[in-house]
């Protein structure tokens, strides 16, 4: 004979919602999967019950999902946006259970400096080798999340620069200062590893 599952008294405990992994990169396409093990009050895992799922933020694949012939239930999830995400089951009208946060990450390989993000503070400058300008870039990935720890190569046309290599910080940002004693109009641009050079804004030394 065959037996079949109570499930009258199905229900979803916290350590039988699970994930295959709590971090994955914020590019729209990297996913994480949700897994629900649904058991009735012996144990027993129950086919055919809808599960709902609830997101503080991304995508997910489905509102509702129903277990398997395993008695799991299956979403997955993705953003594009780098942030936290929780993500809640819920049985009926039982309590939600709360799955494992899942911290989305900037998407590096899509890095980029946009000139909109390529900021100075002036355009005049005296030549007295003591008057500062100060340029200030911020890197995203391609939907805009910041991006830390990324290195920033920076040439001028003149003057000192105050270092020629930074790394952007946690709000992916990252800042240089200049300085001349020759006049002359200064052309700094900065590149990401391995991209092209993007150009500031001209400044005067006078």
């Amino acid at each position: 004979a065959n037996f079949i599952a109570d499930a009258s008294t199905a229900a979803l405990d916290r350590s039988n919602l699970t994930v295959d992994r709590t971090t994955a990169i914020a590019n729209g396409s990297d996913s994480v999967t949700f897994s629900a093990l649904i058991k009735d009050a012996n144990g027993n895992p129950v086919p055919g019950v809808k599960l709902n799922w609830h997101s503080n933020g991304g995508a997910l694949s489905a509102a509702v999902s129903q277990s398997g012939k395993n008695g799991i239930a299956i979403v997955t999830l993705k953003d594009t946006a780098a942030h936290d995400v929780q993500v809640q089951a819920q049985l009926g009208t039982q309590a939600a259970v709360d799955a494992p946060v899942i911290s989305f990450t900037a998407d590096a390989a899509s890095a980029t400096i946009d000139a909109r993000d390529f900021i100075v503070d002036k355009t005049s400058a005296v030549a007295d080798g003591s008057d500062l300008v100060t340029y200030t870039i911020t890197v995203k990935d391609k939907n805009g999340n910041p991006l830390p720890a990324q290195v920033v190569n920076w040439q001028t046309s003149l003057g000192t620069l105050s270092q020629t290599t930074s790394v952007t910080g946690p709000d992916g940002k990252t800042q240089v200062t200049l300085t001349s004693t020759q006049m002359g109009q200064a052309g700094v641009s900065a590149a990401l590893v391995g991209k092209p050079a993007l150009s500031a804004v001209l400044v005067t030394f006078a």
